[in-house]
């Protein structure tokens, strides 16, 4: 026979005994969500050319249809628990809920070239372009938490609208040979609905008394992004018969990024997320006809992940650089062995809120090696 008050772990799941004890099986189905995004494009272009010019004109007109769906169970009510700060949800049973969403988009482009000299020459471009959020953002996923006092909450945002950019640009290229060259280029972009993490105070039923504090994927600010980018590559060939297969290539950018924030939404010295204002990477390299070597170095400035805003804190991430090499020889035309060597000199990803004080992460990957056989057919 059971003991009708045993203590014993094992009968916690005979609802029975227990109905509700601390080992009983929950049946409730897994929460789900999917994203279903469809896209039609149609575009023309036309090209144009004459003595010492060229160039093209192009309009493509897109349209997206997106559903996201999803399955879980909705809270009912939040009652603030008796004995500490915490709140008592009240789930109710699973529910599906599904939000559509569209938008169109004409998206025009041009592009000039005109030859200088025989190895120099000038390209001017304008265009429209947009960068759809990722169907992760996208999701209808809801979650609750915090604390009496300060409840949060978050998850997808199925009403994401793509972040938009006026592009203009100009560049310079003189190619000293069929393999070497210098360029510098200018750029400004005016984006707008800038996607990003952002915070904001809202009213929800469930919690009557308290401003719900919510974090996720937004559009945010508008404003400019412009910069300038030097780059060149330089074969050692001519030089010497020793060097014959040896050369360099580096680029370097700068980046000067103006947002436009709500004071709500957070800093507005805090930039546009994933952009540096400076990077560069170098590389030397040798290749003939069965071994290619190339030992590379990147680095970047320090850049903001997130805003945060309200209560939040930013999150930013300090400047980084890496090493990597890669070897490639060629067994036959068509297979070859390769060795390939990531973060050589074992830099740690550093990540900090307003300075480098506010410590909130350090991740360290390490080196890795990748050995294996590529075959061409």
């Amino acid at each position: 026979s059971v003991i009708a008050q045993s203590n014993d772990p094992a009968h916690y799941a005979d609802k029975s005994i227990f109905p509700n004890g601390p080992m009983a099986i929950d049946y409730t189905k897994p929460s789900m969500w999917a994203v279903r995004e469809k896209v039609a494009n149609a575009f023309v272009q036309s090209k144009w050319e004459g003595e010492g010019w060229s160039g093209d004109l192009g309009l493509r007109y897109m349209h997206v249809k997106s559903e996201s769906s999803g399955t879980s169970r909705i809270l009912l009510s939040a009652v603030q628990s008796p004995n500490d700060t915490t709140y008592i949800q009240n789930w109710g049973p699973m529910q599906t809920n599904t939000v559509g969403n569209s938008y169109n988009a004409w998206l025009p482009s041009a592009n000039l070239k005109f030859d200088v000299t025989s190895d120099m020459l000038l390209r001017f471009g304008a265009s429209k372009t947009l960068t759809r959020p990722t169907l992760n953002q996208m999701g209808v996923s809801n979650w609750y938490g915090g604390r009496t006092g300060y409840v949060t909450s978050g998850g997808g945002n199925p009403y994401l609208k793509p972040m938009r950019s006026n592009n203009f640009d100009v560049s310079y290229e003189w190619y000293l040979s069929k393999t070497n060259y210098v360029s510098a280029a200018l750029f400004m972009k005016k984006v707008s609905d800038f996607l990003e993490t952002s915070l904001q105070d809202t009213k929800v039923a469930q919690y009557p008394n308290e401003i719900v504090h919510d974090t996720r994927i937004r559009n945010g600010q508008t404003g400019t992004i412009k910069g300038a980018e030097l780059a060149g590559q330089y074969a050692f060939d001519n030089i010497h018969p020793l060097l014959q297969g040896w050369g360099v290539t580096a680029n370097y950018t700068y980046v000067d990024a103006e947002a436009n924030r709500d004071t709500s939404e957070g800093p507005v010295s805090c930039g546009y997320p994933g952009l540096s204002r400076q990077s560069y990477n170098a590389s030397l390299f040798f290749e003939n006809s069965k071994f290619q070597a190339r030992a590379s170095y990147n680095w970047r400035n320090h850049f903001s992940i997130d805003c945060g805003g309200g209560s939040t804190l930013p999150r930013n991430r300090a400047a980084y650089g890496q090493t990597d090499a890669s070897l490639r020889y060629n067994l036959t035309p068509t297979l070859s062995l390769y060795l390939d060597a990531i973060n050589l000199t074992n830099a740690k990803v550093h990540e900090y809120a307003n300075n480098d004080s506010q410590f909130l992460t350090l991740e360290n990957d390490g080196r890795r090696l990748n050995l294996g056989l590529r075959m061409q057919f």
